[in-house]
């Protein structure tokens, strides 16, 4: 179980969980619930937008580093932002999931993340960042 809060961009879902002492079984199915005074329909966050760019994983023997851009055209400073990373193989299929941080998105501006994978992954998988406001 967890609990997930933040400032939703307009035009995205995220999803985000943490399984921990989960059987080694495929999860063949995920349901979401909650009372009905404590769940509620997002509030998207209005104000910009972010972009993802420049993404590259590098690999050693120990860890995979993804690293990329993450652009704002929100009019202040943007900190702690919450990224999402979904990592997909060949096929499509969600293989892992990862969230990490940034620690200031400049307004109007651009910022450099990096997000670590351990153990290192495969090559041939693909990614993609999901920022979300805290």
């Amino acid at each position: 179980t967890t609990s997930f809060g933040g400032g939703m961009i307009p035009g995205t879902t995220v999803f985000a969980g943490m399984f921990s002492d989960a059987p080694a079984a495929e999860v063949a199915e995920i349901q979401v619930v909650g009372l009905g005074d404590v769940v509620s329909e997002p509030v998207p966050f209005e104000g910009g937008e972010f972009a993802i760019a420049d993404l590259k994983a590098t690999s050693d023997e120990y860890e995979t580093v993804l690293s990329g851009t993450i652009s704002s055209t929100f009019a202040e400073d943007q900190d702690a932002l919450n990224l999402t990373v979904l990592v997909r193989d060949e096929s499509g299929k969600i293989v892992m999931a990862e969230s990490d941080s940034t620690d200031r998105v400049p307004a109007g501006g651009s910022a450099r993340f990096e997000v670590n994978f351990y153990p290192a992954l495969p090559d041939g998988l693909t990614y993609e960042v999901y920022p979300h406001i805290y």
